[in-house]
């Protein structure tokens, strides 16, 4: 685990009870009723975590020049020269979540937390972790998918070198569910290899155990829901396109076979012939 993810896990130790719910908050059949309620209980709850996270290493050399704020708009992720995979999910999320979650007005929203050193530098070294947050015990499957979406976007167009999805009170088999959905219908995932950096941080509530996987980790554990081990019929299991046997033609692995996705560059799922 890297020492960005550490100092994470040490400022959410920190946060205090008080911060893990709002009195008064009303359900009705396992949803919530007050909306403003929710999104002050999360930003109420993370901004005790930046306090924290701020405390415990301001002074470290690791974090000089580098700001700890909530400044950088979700607007930036617009581009030039638009990655037309990832305007193709947006759409469709738009579609299929809309009347939940207004994605135009989420599109321009803040992050979470993050720590960086300009957003106009997207070089690794000065992008260094981002985070997207979830408190709320009944948060949706569409918050789940529009939070995936972003971490992927962040990860691989903007070089941060931890994404995080924190996940305060949400079930981590329900969770994973949720991003099987997103996955199998081919939804932006960037490059696979990113999920390596890709953290996933479980939290039941305050004084629990926290859980932390790479989303590497998670889709190696629940291979048998994501398929990866069943290539006899030779279909991606994220994207659903052919699977095909390929020769590595360059670096340590060259001249080694492997399975590829037919969908490359589109999707980049590989899988080791064994």
């Amino acid at each position: 685990m890297t020492k960005l993810i550490n100092d994470v896990l040490n400022a959410l130790e920190c946060v205090d009870r008080d911060y893990y719910s709002i009195p008064d908050i009303s359900f009705d059949n396992g949803k919530l009723i007050d909306n403003e309620k929710t999104r002050n209980l999360e930003r109420r709850f993370m901004q005790a975590f930046s306090t924290e996270f701020s405390i415990l290493n301001r002074s470290s050399s690791s974090y000089k020049d580098f700001k700890f704020d909530f400044e950088v708009p979700k607007k930036f992720m617009w581009y030039d020269n638009p990655d037309l995979n990832i305007r193709r999910t947006w759409e469709e999320l738009n579609n299929r979540i809309g009347k939940e979650i207004d994605m135009h007005d989420y599109w321009e929203k803040i992050p979470d937390f993050l720590v960086h050193s300009c957003h106009d530098d997207k070089s690794s070294e000065n992008q260094k972790i981002i985070i997207e947050a979830k408190v709320n015990p009944s948060s949706s499957r569409n918050e789940a998918l529009k939070d995936i979406f972003h971490i992927f976007i962040y990860t691989n167009k903007y070089n941060f070198q931890c994404g995080v999805i924190m996940l305060i009170h949400t079930e981590k088999d329900k969770w994973v569910k949720w991003l099987l959905e997103y996955m199998t219908n081919n939804y932006y995932h960037g490059n696979r290899d990113n999920f390596r950096k890709i953290y996933v941080i479980f939290k039941k509530g305050y004084g629990e155990d926290t859980e932390t996987f790479t989303l590497d980790e998670i889709i190696k554990e629940y291979h048998s829901i994501f398929g990866i081990n069943d290539l006899d019929n030779k279909k991606c299991p994220l994207c659903g396109s052919k699977m095909v046997k390929r020769t590595a033609q360059r670096g340590r692995s060259a001249g080694s076979d492997f399975f590829g996705c037919t969908n490359y560059p589109r999707c980049s799922f590989t899988r080791n012939i064994t």
